[in-house]
């Protein structure tokens, strides 16, 4: 390992697997199909840092948090509400821009319509904003009796930090360029940036 090299591809992959790692504990769940690529990505370190039984095991736990919510007939009810509004939000924010530049070729459209439309994604944005909110309300109390689940996670997060800290200058990278969007901040070798606001729900790291 001690000659071991790494382009940027895998740099990436190794830090959105840390955000990944992270966020499952807080339920900001990550398709598992792109852990698996991710994992496949950086394959030739995560080898040496997170063996098969314990990649077995993260596939195991994020699973079971990413059906939590299945189990709890409220939690399921606004988890739909999320997607459903999270897939609308989408659709009217394609909407409204082609609004705007059907403007500025033809330059006229009902007013009407923009209020509608404008309305239409103000809704969307609150259900989808409160959806969030009750389901990570409830990943929060059900994660509270998991906390061995979360625990290895974190672990597992903090190897992959500690694994980039210890080889950067090496690599030739500054921890500017090393930057991680956590919710937790209590890793070793992190510097916390930005904290969390209104509009961001993470912290902004550097890897020390």
């Amino acid at each position: 390992m001690e000659n071991i090299r790494i382009d940027r591809n895998t740099l990436n992959s190794l830090l959105f697997l840390a955000e990944a790692f992270d966020g499952y504990t807080t339920g900001r769940n990550v398709d598992l199909k792109k852990v698996r690529a991710k994992i496949e990505e950086a394959r030739d370190i995560i080898k040496h840092k997170i063996d098969k039984t314990e990649q077995r095991r993260i596939f195991e736990i994020a699973d079971y948090i990413i059906n939590l919510p299945a189990k709890d007939p409220t939690a399921r009810l606004y988890a739909k509400i999320f997607l459903i509004t999270k897939l609308l939000l989408r659709i009217f924010i394609f909407i409204f821009m082609f609004s705007i530049l059907y403007i500025f070729s033809f330059g006229y459209l009902d007013l009407n319509i923009l209020v509608i439309l404008g309305w239409s994604t103000v809704a969307i944005i609150f259900f989808r904003w409160f959806s969030l909110t009750k389901v990570l309300e409830f990943y929060e109390r059900e994660l509270k009796l998991h906390k061995s689940k979360t625990k290895f996670l974190k672990d597992m997060t903090q190897r992959i930090i500690y694994f980039i800290s210890e080889n950067k200058d090496k690599w030739g990278l500054k921890a500017k360029n090393i930057r991680l969007h956590l919710y937790n901040n209590d890793y070793k070798g992190i510097k916390v940036i930005k904290r969390p606001s209104l509009l961001r729900e993470y912290y902004l790291v550097e890897v020390d």
